[in-house]
């Protein structure tokens, strides 16, 4: 740098400190030249040591002479350039300590304060150096991943801290994961400190309960997010179904019926829930049907018994009218009642076929029942069944009464105790339509009308007809 005294008289100077001019926005012209073009020769650089040596690395500031200046504010940047990152300068003095005089402000420890720039170029240097409470580090956060062995980079923190001092490490919290142990260390002066904190993915036990002949367990060990085990191999139970694996729910004190998830996010206890298996069967009295059974058995007079097993899940398969030879179906009875089929599979329960005969030709005649349904009751629940004995045929009604009377066309034929009766011979009745009818009476004396209708026609073999 150019000394302005070398380049200035002193006339000269002595008109210039006169002029007062201390700024450049001071426009005088001097012998013809503006002074704002001179202003670079009226500074003074001085210089700012990282310590007295002599090959210290420094920071060059230009000021103005004349100027008055307070100790300027460093910041890491400046120090990293004196060689000297993540401290900071307590206090400044002179290196040449006679150039001290009344154009510093000192503090009482003796630090610089401020200055009043001269022709001489000062050089300062630390009266002591501290840790620099700002200095960069970062935290990295590592989750583990699902091979269990290695881990992805989840999170970095960037922190600021004093330097050589530990640096503070933030927790993450993450659903699933549980923070491993971790050491820290000092905060590095140059910013470099770099703190790795790992996550370990959470072990959760997810348990299945079933039965055999004694209870039974499947324990999986999976970590979070891993896929959800699903176990089928549920032994079947004598009489029971497997039906859900259910999670129990201590409000209801009952089990719902679980939802699986794609992957594990908690421990969860599974009890295998068994539902009743019923069977129904179906003698089907002599006939057949098209229906399908799950399996068919025969029973003392080798009808054929078709048998559904279900739940009160299942709904039970519509069975196909069962057909017999020279009858029409009538209905099922269960435990001898006539009995319609339940939608599903309630209980273990037996069904028998009834049927009715079409025509039947007895002594020389062909007696003719109509369609299926003609039997009539006040309450449904019983028919007036018929069975042919030989020559003649026996009508019933298969409900108990105390009394009943039986009628043929209006004529009474008898009247007790007896819950059928027998028309012996068709002869004597010719041929027509007939309706045999069966009043009966309970113990409360109420009446229950029961009536079958019939045709008698001569056999056309013996050349007659009606």
């Amino acid at each position: 740098m150019i000394n302005v005294f070398r380049k200035i008289k002193l006339p000269l100077l002595i008109l210039f400190l006169l002029l007062n001019i201390n700024t450049l926005s001071c426009k005088v012209v001097f012998w013809g030249q503006d002074l704002g073009k001179l202003n670079k020769d009226f500074v003074t650089t001085c210089y700012f040591y990282r310590d007295s040596t002599a090959d210290s690395p420094s920071i060059k500031i230009d000021y103005m002479i004349g100027e008055t200046y307070s100790i300027p504010e460093f910041t890491n940047a400046d120090y990293i350039l004196l060689e000297k990152p993540g401290f900071i300068v307590s206090g400044w003095g002179l290196k040449d300590a006679s150039q001290l005089n009344e154009n510093f402000q000192v503090d009482a420890s003796g630090n610089i304060q401020s200055f009043k720039v001269t022709y001489k170029s000062y050089e300062f240097v630390p009266t002591g150096w501290s840790s620099y409470k700002d200095t960069e580090y970062k935290i990295e956060h590592y989750k583990q991943n699902l091979d269990g062995k290695t881990y992805t980079l989840a999170d970095t923190d960037n922190c600021r801290g004093e330097t050589g001092q530990n640096a503070v490490v933030y927790e993450h919290s993450y659903t699933g994961f549980t923070i491993k142990p971790y050491t820290t260390e000092p905060i590095a002066e140059n910013g470099s400190t770099v703190i790795r904190v790992y996550y370990d993915r959470n072990i959760y036990k997810i348990l299945y309960k079933y039965q055999t002949d004694v209870p039974m367990e499947k324990e999986y060990q999976c970590m979070y997010e891993e896929e959800f085990p699903i176990f089928t191999e549920v032994s079947p139970l004598e009489d029971f179904k497997f039906d859900f694996w259910g999670v129990y729910n201590t409000h209801t004190n009952s089990y719902d019926d679980f939802i699986f998830p794609s992957v594990v996010t908690e421990d969860v206890t599974l009890t295998a829930q068994y539902i009743a298996i019923f069977t129904l069967k179906f003698n089907l009295n002599g006939g057949t049907t098209t229906t399908v059974f799950d399996d068919t058995e025969t029973d003392g007079s080798g009808n054929t018994v078709g048998i559904f097993k279900g739940t009160n899940k299942d709904a039970l398969k519509p069975i196909a009218t069962p057909v017999k030879t020279n009858m029409t179906f009538q209905y099922w009875t269960k435990d001898g009642e006539r009995t319609a089929f339940p939608a599903t599979f309630t209980e273990d329960a037996e069904y028998t076929a009834h049927y009715e005969l079409n025509t039947q030709t007895v002594g020389g005649f062909t007696v003719t029942f109509p369609a299926a349904g003609t039997g009539v009751t006040e309450d449904d629940s019983s028919y007036l069944i018929w069975d042919s004995q030989g020559t003649n045929y026996t009508f019933s009604v298969d409900k108990e009464y105390d009394t009943y009377i039986w009628s043929i066309n209006g004529i009474v034929l008898s009247s007790g105790n007896e819950s059928s009766y027998e028309v012996p011979d068709f002869a004597a009745l010719g041929p027509g339509s007939y309706e045999i009818m069966a009043v009966c009476y309970d113990s409360a004396g109420k009446a229950y009308v029961y009536i079958q209708n019939f045709k008698i026609t001569k056999d056309t073999d013996l050349g007659g007809g009606i």
